[in-house]
């Protein structure tokens, strides 16, 4: 009996030892998550590309949230630069050279190249967390988050270790990243 119990305590002890792992990235993570809730201001410049189911797109957004909501402005590509989109929980207005357009939330539809910005801005401080845990690229360390927007999408996002500065997200639609962002100038205020 004795040789049993033996075996079987030092099997369940190496499960628990490793239950805990990624229990202080979660913990760090979501006190950056506090801190970027509570800023005045949050935010990026994204290069974006966009698989799309017959085409791809690039563009080059600057995102950024403050007490009225997202705010989003086009930098690239020129054709459309300038073109600016706030966003709040109850509207959405598209403004151009003065002219401003409001539409309904529900118009602008789903993961697509100018609501992305707009999905990482609201995952990184109100989307569930389901997965961390660390990586190593070009010589850095990484945290790399999952967390949850729909049953179809959820935001993978990638931090500098040392600060939390995200450095790239993707939207993964239906197991497909079908929006890859590389992010500059991440700051919070």
């Amino acid at each position: 009996m004795k040789r049993l119990v033996v075996p079987a305590l030092m099997i369940l002890a190496l499960l628990l030892g490793g239950c805990g792992k990624g229990g202080g990235l979660e913990k760090s993570f979501e006190e950056e998550r506090i801190k970027w809730s509570q800023a005045k201001e949050l935010s990026f410049t994204a290069d974006i590309v966009a698989e799309l189911a017959d085409s791809s797109f690039e563009c080059t957004l600057q995102c950024s949230r403050d007490g009225e909501g997202i705010l989003l402005e086009v930098l690239k590509p020129e054709n459309i630069s300038g073109v600016k989109a706030r966003l709040n929980e109850n509207s959405a207005q598209i403004e151009y050279e003065g002219i401003i357009l409001a539409v309904e939330n529900e118009s602008i539809g789903e993961t697509s190249p100018v609501t992305a910005a707009a999905m990482i801005m609201k995952a990184l401080t109100k989307s569930p967390l389901t997965q961390i845990w660390t990586e190593k690229a070009q010589e850095r360390e990484l945290i790399v988050s999952e967390l949850y927007i729909s049953e179809r999408e959820y935001a993978r996002l990638w931090f500098l270790k040392e600060n939390f500065s995200l450095v790239h997200a993707e939207l993964v639609s239906d197991g497909r990243a079908v929006v890859k962002c590389d992010i500059e100038s991440f700051t919070k205020e």
